[in-house]
């Protein structure tokens, strides 16, 4: 669920989700048709009351619904183009694949559809349309590593790595990073 990180930094970014934030995971979101359900709800239920550190430690997909919902599809695309998702990444391979951040333009161009709430739901949690490469998740973490640089990766050693940067906030990077930690260092449900 690397999209989650998207969501997260957007939602910070334009003040959306501040440190009082919280959501209830009660395993779906919605109680009627189409069900969007969490995935701790197939084995335990529900993750309860969530910040953003737990939600991205338990990766739960409620509360990231909620902030996607809030944030709408247009700032989610928006940030994801950003940190260098939907497009090519500049490695000096040939054939490099951009990726599609849909919109609700793209929607409607792509499928001759309209775009869809459950559409934002799928896109917050990096599913639904969006297609990105290995090498554009790779590209958008190491921007949160490195605090903001928009990495160009080379295989050819002497090149300059940095194509642009990210404004962001070091709370963003300081909340999204210790989210990140807690992934591999908090207990699991």
């Amino acid at each position: 669920s690397v999209f989650k990180v998207v969501t997260s930094i957007a939602a910070i970014e334009e003040g959306q989700l501040t440190r009082d934030t919280w959501y209830e995971c009660l395993g779906q979101y919605r109680d009627s048709p189409p069900y969007f359900k969490c995935w701790i709800g197939e084995q335990h239920g529900s993750h309860g009351r969530m910040d953003l550190d737990q939600a991205l430690a338990q990766s739960c997909n409620v509360f990231f619904f909620h902030v996607g919902e809030n944030l709408g599809v247009d700032l989610l695309a928006s940030w994801a183009t950003r940190l260098g998702l939907g497009h090519p990444t500049g490695i000096d391979l040939p054939f490099e694949q951009s990726g599609d951040v849909p919109t609700a333009d793209w929607l409607q161009t792509r499928r001759a559809g309209k775009w869809h709430p459950n559409d934002t739901l799928n896109l917050a949690i990096g599913q639904g349309t969006l297609t990105v490469t290995p090498i554009q998740v790779a590209v958008l973490m190491s921007c949160v590593a490195n605090g903001g640089q928009v990495v160009v990766p080379h295989v050819n050693a002497g090149t300059s790595p940095f194509s642009s940067t990210v404004s962001l906030h070091a709370d963003t990077l300081a909340r999204v990073r210790h989210g990140l930690h807690e992934v591999v260092h908090a207990p699991l449900g």
